[in-house]
């Protein structure tokens, strides 16, 4: 029902750029569908790493369009079985 996980960039010559605490909680929404909620909370930042920051919503909505671009492949191939 619920991740929780860090992540973050750390580089041995600059040190913890930044941290971020990422919670994805899964619901059901209906038959054969479920909900997904992304709260991603900044625990750390140093001023160089706000780009990556501010970028993160950009990359989430990425994964998270591949990700239901698998599952619909995924169901398709399952039916035909």
């Amino acid at each position: 029902e619920r991740i929780v996980f860090l992540s973050g960039v750390d580089r041995p010559e600059d040190g913890l750029q930044f941290e971020i605490r990422n919670t994805v909680t899964l619901a059901e929404a209906g038959p054969r569908r479920t909900e997904l909620t992304l709260e991603v909370e900044v625990l750390s930042a140093t001023d160089a790493a706000r780009p990556n920051i501010t970028g993160a919503e950009m990359g989430w909505t990425q994964s998270l369009d591949r990700l239901v671009s698998y599952v619909h492949g995924y169901a398709s191939l399952s039916s035909n079985v």
